[in-house]
């Protein structure tokens, strides 16, 4: 399995896609429920096998994540072949928490205590189960704004 199995109430959500899923490897619905009743291991696979298409579809569409900290801030860039990363970090007795929109404006009073960062990663092993293993960790798809205001930002510093 490369990603995970989706849960039951994702699933359920999913049913249409599911039963024309079943449809494409040619089993019915007496099939299906026979399936579950006798052969639950291989119930499983196709279960295991459907949450794979699931999750590759959706990485396959993700273009920004980010990762936040009340004093930290990663965004990254989900390239062809690697990720491309701007991060930004705030002193800790900086009196603002980077998880709350509403902070983010307070930061330009303090940008003497701000640090600002870039780097890139290639995908090990793979784009899309690199990203899965991110928002598996708690990262969370992003809009690419923020991104682009922080690349400005990088660059501006840089020169």
């Amino acid at each position: 399995m490369k990603f995970k199995r989706l849960p039951l109430t994702e699933l359920q959500k999913l049913e249409k896609e599911f039963v024309q899923f079943l449809a494409s490897n040619t089993i019915t619905a007496d099939d299906w429920q026979k399936l579950q009743k006798d052969s639950r291991a291989k119930a499983d696979e196709l279960v295991d096998m459907f949450s794979d298409i699931v999750y590759q579809k959706v990485m396959e569409k993700i273009e920004y994540i980010e990762f936040r900290t009340s004093h930290e801030m990663k965004q990254f860039k989900c390239g062809k072949e690697q990720f491309e990363m701007i991060g930004l970090t705030v002193m800790p007795e900086v009196p603002v928490d980077l998880r709350k929109g509403e902070d983010l404006a307070k930061l330009n009073d303090y940008a003497h205590q701000i640090s600002i960062f870039h780097g890139t990663k290639n995908y090990d092993p793979n784009r899309e189960e690199e990203i899965f293993k991110m928002m598996d960790a708690g990262a969370m798809k992003t809009d690419g704004r923020l991104y682009g205001l922080l690349e400005k930002l990088y660059s501006k510093n840089k020169d």
